[in-house]
C-alpha cells in the first residue's frame, strides 16, 4: 500500500480554552496544556517569503531542523502539512475557541533520518526533509457533521483560503482564523498527548478557481432583491405617469486577481421596464448607475449545516467596497407588443424594455483584500452586489448574491528528487502527492 501521504487522523470538532496575558489566573490553572517551546527545533520552508500565495499544486518543501540542548528521547517525529480553523467565542473570564482540522498531510520519515536507539543528543543537529503538493480539495471526512442540504456537505469539501496574517484588511472579524502551515513535532510515549518539542511555520494559502452554482433562494428570504419597482412622478404631489421596474438574474461569478487585491473587468446585465400611462411621457435617454459589493463574514462554534446567508444566520460581520460610483450609462428602447388573450388586448398601457449594462473595470484596492466565496464547517464567507439606478428621478435598488472566484492559475513545475534532498524511496512515492480524493480512490481498492 502506498504511504498516507493524505491520511486523515480524524480529528473531530474540539472546544479549548484561550490563554490570554490578561488573564494570569486562567494561565496559571492552564499551564500543563500550555504550547511546548520550540526548545532547538526549527522549519525552514525554501523559497518562502511572507507575502507569497500558495496555490492547489504549489509545492511546500524545505527541511526541519532538531537541535535539543539536551538528550530527548522520542518515539516519533512527525512533519505535516495541515489547515486549521477556529472560532472564538467568550464565556465568563475565560474565551473558548471551537477548532477543526480540515487538512491533515503526514510526510513518511525513513528511520534511517533518524537515531537508531530512539534518542536525540545534546548540540547535534538532525536534518529531516519535507516535501508537499498541496491539493485540490478535501475529502468526505473533512466534513463528517449533520446537513440540512446536500450541497452544503459538497461546498464544505472546498478548500477555504487563509483568512489571517494577510497585508490588506480581509474585513475579517476578532477571533476567526483559518491557518495553514508545516507543523513538526517530537513525540515521546511517556508523555503521549502532548509533544515534547513543536515548531510551526504558516503559509499564505488562496484556493483555485471554483465556481458554484446558482443558489437555490427560499421565496421567504427577504435579504436578497431581484426586482424592484416603482411609481414614476416628476414630483410628490404629481399624479403618477406609469411605473418602472429594475430586474435581473443571479449574476455570474466575479475573478479575482492572484493577488486577492482586486478583479478583473466584468459586466453586470440588468434589464428595465417601463409602463407608460401618459402616452405624453418622454423616454428617459440615460440612467445613473451604482455598485457596491458587501462582504459576510459567518462563524459558528458548531457545524454549519445549511448556507448562512440563506436562512439569515446570525454572527455575521461586514465589510463593503464601491465599485461603481453615479456612472453614466445610455439607455436603448424597444417598444413591447401589447398582452393579448384570445385575440382580446388585455393591457392598454404602452411598455418599453431596456437592457442596461453595468462595466465593472478593473478594480484593485491598496487596503482591502478580498478573500473568495466559500464555505466550511464552522466559517464562510459571502457577498452581496449592491446595485443602484437612478433613472427619471427615480431611484431603484437591488441586493444580488454574487460569487467572488480566484482566476485559474498555472501549474507549478515540480523539481526532481535529488534537487530537495529526499531519499529515494520517498521520492519515488513523492513526485506527486495524491489529493484527499485521489487517496481515498486509491485506498478503497483492494490490495493485488
Amino acid at each position: 500500500m502506498e504511504p498516507p501521504y493524505t491520511q486523515r487522523s480524524g480529528v473531530p470538532l474540539q472546544t479549548r480554552p484561550v490563554l490570554s496575558p490578561f488573564n494570569p489566573s486562567a494561565l496559571q490553572s492552564l499551564n500543563s496544556i500550555l504550547p511546548p517551546k520550540k526548545n532547538g527545533l526549527t522549519i525552514n520552508i525554501h523559497d518562502h517569503y511572507a507575502s507569497k500565495r500558495y496555490r492547489p499544486g504549489s509545492i511546500v518543501m524545505g527541511t526541519v531542523n532538531i537541535k535539543p540542548k539536551k538528550q530527548i528521547p522520542f518515539t516519533k517525529i512527525s512533519i505535516k502539512f495541515v489547515c486549521d480553523s477556529s472560532v472564538e467565542r467568550p464565556n465568563a473570564n475565560l474565551s473558548f475557541e471551537t477548532w477543526h482540522r480540515l487538512l491533515d498531510l503526514e510526510m513518511p520519515i525513513e528511520e534511517a533520518a533518524l537515531p537508531a536507539n530512539k534518542a536525540l543528543q545534546a548540540n547535534e543537529t538532525y536534518t529531516v526533509p519535507f516535501y508537499f503538493v498541496l491539493p485540490n480539495g478535501l475529502g468526505t471526512e473533512a466534513c463528517s457533521h449533520n446537513v440540512i442540504w446536500q450541497e452544503t456537505r459538497q461546498l464544505h469539501s472546498h478548500l477555504p483560503p487563509s483568512i489571517a496574517g494577510w497585508e490588506g484588511d480581509a474585513m475579517i472579524p476578532r477571533g476567526v482564523r483559518v491557518d495553514y502551515g508545516v507543523i513538526a513535532q517530537v513525540w515521546d510515549s511517556a508523555n503521549p498527548e502532548y509533544a515534547k518539542m513543536e515548531a510551526k511555520e504558516t503559509v499564505q494559502f488562496l484556493p483555485g478557481h471554483v465556481e458554484h452554482p446558482p443558489l437555490k433562494i427560499p421565496t421567504a428570504n427577504r435579504t436578497f432583491k431581484f426586482a424592484s419597482t416603482k411609481q414614476l412622478k416628476s414630483s410628490v404631489f404629481c399624479r403618477s405617469s406609469g411605473e418602472v421596474t429594475l430586474y435581473t438574474d443571479q449574476p455570474t461569478a466575479i475573478i479575482l486577481d492572484s493577488s486577492g487585491k482586486g478583479i478583473h473587468p466584468t459586466t453586470i446585465t440588468t434589464s428595465l421596464r417601463l409602463k407608460l400611462s401618459d402616452s405624453k411621457t418622454s423616454l428617459p435617454q440615460t440612467c445613473n448607475v451604482s455598485a457596491k459589493i458587501e462582504s459576510e463574514t459567518w462563524s459558528q462554534d458548531e457545524p454549519m449545516q445549511q448556507l448562512p446567508h440563506i436562512v439569515n444566520a446570525r454572527d455575521c460581520y461586514n465589510g463593503s467596497e464601491t465599485l461603481v460610483k453615479k456612472a453614466e450609462v445610455g439607455l436603448s428602447w424597444e417598444k413591447n407588443s401589447p398582452k393579448q388573450r384570445d385575440s382580446v388586448v388585455t393591457e392598454t398601457a404602452e411598455t418599453f424594455s431596456s437592457h442596461i449594462e453595468i462595466p465593472i473595470t478593473s478594480f484593485a484596492s491598496d487596503k482591502k483584500m478580498f478573500l473568495p466565496t466559500f464555505y466550511s464547517c464552522l466559517i464562510a464567507r459571502t457577498y452581496q452586489l449592491h446595485l443602484t439606478i437612478n433613472v427619471a428621478s427615480t431611484t431603484l435598488k437591488l441586493v444580488l448574491p454574487v460569487q467572488l472566484t480566484m482566476e485559474e492559475q498555472k501549474g507549478d513545475s515540480q523539481p526532481d528528487a535529488e534537487d530537495i534532498g529526499l531519499p529515494e524511496s520517498s521520492a519515488r512515492c513523492s513526485s506527486s502527492l495524491p489529493s484527499y480524493i485521489e487517496s481515498e480512490r486509491r485506498h478503497s481498492q483492494p490490495e493485488q
